[in-house]
């Protein structure tokens, strides 16, 4: 039987994880879900990957829930999935075509950065079956704003990628088929960053965002001081001052 999520790691340390049920526009299932808390999981272990992208097979990018699969006990949590997602300690690019719906622009919203086609489109269609999608709300709002995800949170309608760019969902838009060639930059740019440094900003924007005693000015301050004495800043001003490529540069 065919996977639901495939992953494939090149040279650089870029891996790919792809949404693999395009018969039904990648709609998804406690399968699918398993295999995406793993996969994020094993990813973001693994020392040898350097930046991850999450994409759908076929038309769509997703579709959302498959309302029509049958639950299983041994499934993660669809929250745990996007909790594995938004704390992936590498950086995170969505590349979105076609459909972009419910929990999949959760995914999105819990990556670094998404890039979408023009001919894209999103909706947070919760309401319009009869609850709030409350866990997922914070990372709407952090993506959108309060003002956009009051619109379209409560009527449940759909919006283009152009309108997704003005309201933040999406950093970037390009023509239908160039996904690729607009994620080549970004991916290059991504890996001019130290490891570990890209790990570091996560951790501190989460933390800010959060609110919590990790943000303390006192805490960031420290964590500053010992990461400016760190092997990867003595090699990436090693580097500048060289005019070289730093060490962790797999381009």
């Amino acid at each position: 039987m065919t996977s639901p999520v495939l992953t494939d790691t090149d040279r650089r340390g870029v891996a790919t994880v792809t949404l693999n049920r395009p018969e039904i526009g990648n709609a998804f299932d406690d399968a699918m879900l398993r295999e995406l808390y793993d996969a994020f999981g094993r990813l973001g272990a693994d020392p040898q990957v350097r930046a991850v992208v999450l994409k759908g097979a076929g038309k769509h990018f997703s579709s959302g829930a498959d309302l029509r699969a049958a639950g299983s006990h041994d499934a993660p949590d669809p929250v745990a999935v996007l909790k594995r997602i938004d704390e992936c300690p590498k950086p995170t690019v969505a590349l979105v075509q076609g459909a972009c719906i419910g929990g999949g622009v959760a995914w999105v919203a819990a990556c670094d950065i998404a890039i979408a086609e023009e001919g894209a489109f999103f909706s947070i269609p919760e309401v319009r079956i009869g609850f709030s999608p409350s866990p997922m709300i914070p990372l709407f709002l952090a993506a959108l704003g309060g003002r956009a995800l009051r619109r379209y949170a409560l009527s449940g309608e759909r919006f283009g990628a152009a309108e997704a760019l003005r309201c933040g969902l999406v950093h970037e838009l390009c023509p239908a088929g160039g996904l690729g060639a607009a994620a080549a930059p970004v991916i290059d740019a991504l890996l001019h960053a130290a490891p570990g440094a890209a790990a570091d900003i996560k951790r501190d924007i989460a933390a800010c965002l959060a609110g919590g005693p990790d943000a303390a000015p006192d805490r960031l301050a420290r964590r500053f001081a010992a990461a400016r004495d760190s092997a990867e800043a003595k090699e990436g001003r090693a580097a500048f001052r060289e005019k070289r490529k730093p060490a962790w540069y797999t381009g």
